[in-house]
């Protein structure tokens, strides 16, 4: 257990990965603090549940971090409310209730199975990075400038090889980003295609700028928790939590959003109020991502109040994609 100082002000604490065996129904308080497994306050009940379950599908690891150069643009939505559409993100939104900030927000879903550079220009560019991120979070509407949010970016890439041609590169990247402060990967956690992976972030009690992170990956079974505390001047609103696919803006000006496929489906899409009240996506609705020209890019679903699907649809040059 120690704490880690990032860059921008940020500090980290880790934990020590718990020994084989452990089972956090029957840890004491200690033990759970000593592997950062935190007791949620007793109006988020319901979650505490939810996440010990989980937990004990997992062999939890001690994270490590390298800064991320990407990182998260506000979208200008379009209009103020749900259902609102982007040049960057797409998923499915959802708002408290007046008075009663959000607290904490999970959400597990599937990484695509395969991902191709694309390009909103005739042709897509070799040796370019194109990118789909998807991640939960919370903030970054409604009038707020910050979100907090964790996940896993796809990047990939047509890589010019010697005599004419390309072929494919593709990389998986878990991270976590406090904007405006700092956006970080978590370097030791392995993800590859059609992997399922969980999260959870949840403010601590009485704080509007540290919060518990958890990242799983469901597949492979290894998950990890940190406590991230922000710098002076960064502070989480609770204005509204997503579920999102974003495009980012890696090797070009504009955000470019790697061809995903579709049918990707965010499930477990619940959040939490201050007060303990359960919010879900009755409350809410979906982002859309669009061209200049107002053109569809990636198109989201709700399928139930817990659950969003986000497909590629963009096909100007590349035909249905399916």
């Amino acid at each position: 257990m120690g704490v880690l100082q990032l860059a921008n002000g940020f500090s980290v604490r880790t934990f020590r990965a718990p020994p084989e065996g452990f089972d956090p129904d029957k840890a004491s308080d200690r033990e759970r603090i000593i592997h950062g497994i935190p007791r949620c306050p007793v109006v988020f009940g319901a979650l505490e549940q939810r996440m010990r379950k989980k937990l004990k599908n997992f062999s939890l690891i001690e994270p490590k971090f390298e800064p991320r150069d990407q990182s998260t643009k506000l979208p200008r939505f379009r209009p103020a409310v749900a259902p609102q559409t982007t040049n960057n993100w797409c998923g499915g939104i959802t708002f408290p209730p007046s008075g009663d900030p959000l607290k904490f927000v999970e959400g597990t879903w599937t990484m695509p199975a395969e991902v191709f550079p694309g390009s909103l220009t005739a042709a897509t560019i070799n040796d370019v990075w194109y990118t789909a991120s998807f991640w939960i979070g919370l903030d970054g509407d409604d009038g707020s400038s910050d979100v907090l949010h964790a996940g896993c970016e796809v990047d990939t890439m047509n890589v010019s090889v010697s005599g004419g041609g390309a072929t494919v590169n593709t990389q998986f990247k878990p991270f976590w980003e406090w904007r405006p402060a700092g956006s970080f990967y978590i370097t030791n956690m392995p993800v590859t295609n059609s992997d399922e992976l969980t999260s959870l972030i949840c403010l601590h009690l009485g704080s509007t700028n540290q919060a518990t992170i958890f990242l799983g990956n469901l597949t492979t079974k290894i998950g990890l928790w940190f406590q991230a505390i922000a710098p002076a001047g960064v502070s989480l609103s609770g204005s509204c939590a997503e579920w999102i696919v974003e495009a980012l803006a890696i090797d070009t000006p504009a955000p470019e959003l790697a061809i995903y496929g579709q049918g990707i489906t965010f499930t477990e899409c619940n959040a939490g109020t201050v007060s303990g009240r359960s919010v879900d996506l009755s409350t809410g609705g979906i982002i859309n991502m669009v061209d200049p020209s107002n053109k569809p890019i990636s198109q989201a679903d709700i399928l139930s109040p817990t659950d969003v699907t986000v497909s590629y649809v963009y096909a100007l040059h590349r035909g249905p994609v399916g």
